[in-house]
């Protein structure tokens, strides 16, 4: 007689832990700049998008949420530019800021947020 027939294995399942990690910054600068571009470099250690402003200098850093509403400290608005950068994990971008003006100084303000909404907890600044 054939021996019974022996069930099925059930389907593995697998769960992943959802990730509740902010992004770091790995590596920043503002290389190359002309009279009125300059080269914002970037590198985080997993996929984000960077949300800055471009403040004339000496400006004092937004907080993250005036940052993400485009504003500057205590919500003014005197901001020069708003952008944003998307960076793969581990890989240095390069994004160009241009509509600056020749012979002033700026400093940049930003923040970093990973595709599951994880935020910085503080604004990065570049002087």
């Amino acid at each position: 007689a054939p021996p019974p027939p022996t069930a099925a294995a059930p389907p593995a399942v697998f769960h992943v832990a959802p990730d509740g990690r902010p992004p770091e910054v790995r590596d920043y600068g503002d290389e190359g700049p002309t009279d009125t571009t300059l080269d914002l470099q970037l590198r985080l250690d997993e996929a984000s998008t960077t949300t800055f402003v471009v403040a004339l200098s000496p400006s004092e850093a937004p907080t993250v949420a005036e940052l993400f509403a485009g504003r500057g400290a205590g919500g003014t608005a005197p901001l020069v530019v708003v952008g944003n950068v998307s960076c793969p994990a581990n890989t240095s971008v390069t994004d160009v800021v241009d509509g600056l003006q020749p012979g002033t100084h700026y400093d940049i303000h930003m923040v970093a947020v990973d595709v599951f909404g994880n935020r910085q907890a503080g604004v990065t600044t570049i002087r």
